[in-house]
């Protein structure tokens, strides 16, 4: 199949084929033609993308700009998947992808053999991958790596808002407000009265040397002076 505007070859600027076959069946552009083919639809996906007509043959410059793909699971296990991009598509010109696991993974998981990762780089914990889910993948050379949402089940405005809203419900924010002040107050009365007891013992030892500020100290001194001069203390 041949797309494109003109009547032959050699008047089209570019045109699309099916096939690397189907752009090698047509007849050859004159030499100082240098018409662009592209190839889209071949069962062999790195025969798709962009060619030039060097004078003698189609030069394959690079692929189709399939950047974003679809995985479509196809078998294996929750750990060890199986999957396809869309018909075309080569996963080497595959830098994100889409996949929706049909069961979940309870050990750490592949895509065609090759692993999946967080987005640090370890391997997935159990669970990581639900049934059924949709997730978005970071497709690199020797391995995958999973983007999950940082935020857990706050994904959007209105989930962060209904969190705020059970968070700082009014009547509850009120009362915490309230049990906040009284605790306050209740510190700045004990407060007031460890002050005031402070004051009082002060004024009762009058400046005493620290050596006789208690009672017990106080008896035992008495006790010595009688002692010294053969007394008794009853």
């Amino acid at each position: 199949m041949t797309l494109g505007f003109g009547a032959g070859v050699q008047r089209l600027g570019s045109f699309g084929v099916s096939t690397l076959a189907a752009l090698n069946s047509l007849p050859a552009p004159g030499f100082a033609q240098r018409p662009t083919g592209f190839a889209f639809a071949d069962p062999d996906p790195a025969k798709n993308g962009i060619y030039t007509w060097t004078g003698y043959i189609w030069q394959h410059e690079r692929g189709l700009g399939d950047q974003v793909a679809t995985l479509t699971v196809t078998g294996g296990t929750g750990n060890a998947i199986l999957a396809s991009p869309q018909p075309g598509i080569d996963l080497t010109n595959v830098v994100a992808a889409i996949l929706v696991p049909s069961a979940t993974n309870t050990a750490a998981v592949t895509i065609n053999g090759t692993s999946v990762n967080d987005s640090e780089g370890n391997p997935l914990i159990a669970g990581a991958f639900a049934a059924g889910k949709s997730y978005f993948l970071w497709v690199r050379p020797t391995e995958y790596r999973a983007v999950f949402n940082e935020f857990g089940s706050i994904g959007d405005i209105a989930g962060l808002q209904d969190a705020l809203n059970s968070k700082l419900d009014d009547n509850q924010l009120d009362t915490d407000l309230a049990l906040t002040a009284d605790s306050h107050g209740k510190i700045a009365s004990q407060k007031a009265v460890k002050s005031y007891v402070d004051a009082a013992i002060s004024a009762i030892k009058g400046g005493v040397s620290t050596a006789f500020d208690t009672l017990l100290e106080v008896s035992n001194a008495i006790a010595t002076k009688f002692d010294k001069v053969g007394g008794t203390l009853t």
